[in-house]
Formats: structure tokens, C-alpha cells, sequence
């Protein structure tokens, strides 16, 4: 196991066996626990972030931080912002995608398959809601025209069986609403991409099929971005 000791830059320490030292200008606030000072969770982060070289290495470790409430995007983005510019473009990248709507490195990894490829562009973390206006579910990729669902699924990017519980559940409710719902481990995004594409290929083009108004879900779509502003109803005219 490697510690990692973060000193001030005053202090004239050296590594040695498993403690690597580094010195810093800007040590930050002390966390204790169990009577051990530690830095933040996000400068903790951060600094793990910037010596990685492969940005989905830095996606995990970031969408367990958040998920684990250990901190959140926003301490993270201020850690980034007043720490040093070394190394910073990959953390700055992946906080960019969190900011944009993704959530773990998988559904990254989703997108950047989708986004190559020759499919229409999806809506990307879209709410459903109900006639009633209730919330649904906030699908991973959704084409409303082929009432297709694209979404990551794998116990691995579950934190918790209610997590998991939580999600089938919400996948019997838009199954039930007449949507696809397509799933794929991560393995299998990163592994067969070209697969999983010809998969979502022929299901966004069975759903095209069914562009009959009356088999299309009743239930009001809300773009990642619109916030509380106004809904798109789901089902353009034919």
C-alpha cells in the first residue's frame, strides 16, 4: 500500500518505502480521522486525477467519489479551479462531462459510441414524466421518435442492492409505457462497440415502424437541460 503525505512546501522531507511525499503551496484545510489529519476528499481527487493518464481511470474514480457523497461536483470543480494547472486536462474534461449530464464512466463511454456512430443523436438524461406530471425516470440516451431507451447496466456501477432494486424497477415502469429499453454492461461498450450500435441500429428502425401516434407512451419528456421550464410532449406529429 502506498501513502501518499502532503506537506507544506517549507517543509524539507523525502520519500521513502511506501510514503511518497509532496510538497504543496497550497496544503488546504485539515481533515481528521481517527485523530489522522487528512486533506479533503475532492483535493484527494483531484491530485489522484492529475497524475492518471487515461481519462476513463479518471471518470471512475471520480463517479465513485460522488456517488460514495464522499464530495461533491462542485467542491471538486473548486479544487480544480485553485489548484495548479499541471495535469489538469483530464479531470477538467471529465468534470465537464458530469456538468453535462454524465454520470459515471460508463454512460460516457455510451456516448462517445453513440455520438460516432451513424444514429440520430438521442436526448441525454431527459426526464419522463407522467400526464399527471410525476416523475418517471431520467433514461441514460432516448429517442422519443422511435420510443427507444438506451441505458448502462451492470451491478458493478451499482453502489447498493436498493440502487439496483431501484433500477429494474424503473425499467418494468417504461417497459410497461411501451418504450424499448436497450441495456448494455460497460464491458460490453467498450469491448463491442460496433455490437452494441447494430443492436440500437435495428431497434431505433423497428421503432420508426411504429410511428402510429396511439403506440407511442403517453407521457411528457423534459430535457436535461430545461430545468422547471416547459415540457416537450413525446409524440411529434406522424
Amino acid at each position: 500500500m502506498q501513502v501518499e503525505l502532503l506537506l507544506p512546501h517549507v517543509r524539507r522531507r523525502a520519500s521513502t518505502g511506501f510514503v511518497t511525499v509532496r510538497r504543496s503551496t497550497r496544503p488546504g484545510r485539515t481533515w481528521r480521522q481517527r485523530g489522522l489529519p487528512l486533506c479533503s476528499p475532492a483535493r484527494a481527487v483531484i491530485d489522484a486525477a492529475r497524475r492518471m493518464t487515461a481519462i476513463d481511470e479518471v471518470r471512475a474514480l471520480t463517479a465513485e467519489a460522488v456517488q460514495r457523497k464522499k464530495c461533491s461536483i462542485r467542491q471538486l470543480e473548486v479544487e480544480l479551479t485553485e489548484s495548479d494547472s499541471a495535469g489538469s486536462r483530464l479531470p477538467r474534461a471529465v468534470l465537464d462531462e458530469v456538468a453535462d449530464g454524465v454520470r459515471s464512466a460508463a454512460e460516457a463511454w455510451l456516448r462517445e459510441v453513440i455520438e460516432a456512430s451513424a444514429l440520430p443523436q438521442p436526448l441525454w438524461n431527459a426526464d419522463l414524466l407522467d400526464a399527471q406530471e410525476r416523475w418517471l425516470a431520467r433514461p441514460d440516451a432516448l429517442w422519443p421518435e422511435a420510443s427507444l431507451i438506451a441505458e448502462v447496466e451492470s451491478r458493478e456501477w451499482h453502489l447498493s442492492p436498493a440502487s439496483w432494486a431501484a433500477t429494474m424497477k424503473r425499467t418494468n415502469v417504461l417497459s410497461r409505457l411501451g418504450y424499448d429499453v436497450q441495456q448494455f454492461p460497460p464491458s460490453r461498450i467498450r469491448r463491442e462497440a460496433a455490437g452494441v450500435i447494430a443492436e440500437l441500429t435495428e431497434a431505433y428502425e423497428l421503432g420508426l415502424l411504429r410511428r402510429d401516434a396511439s403506440q407511442r407512451p403517453a407521457v411528457t419528456i423534459r430535457p436535461a437541460d430545461a430545468g422547471a421550464g416547459p415540457t416537450l410532449a413525446t409524440a411529434p406529429p406522424p
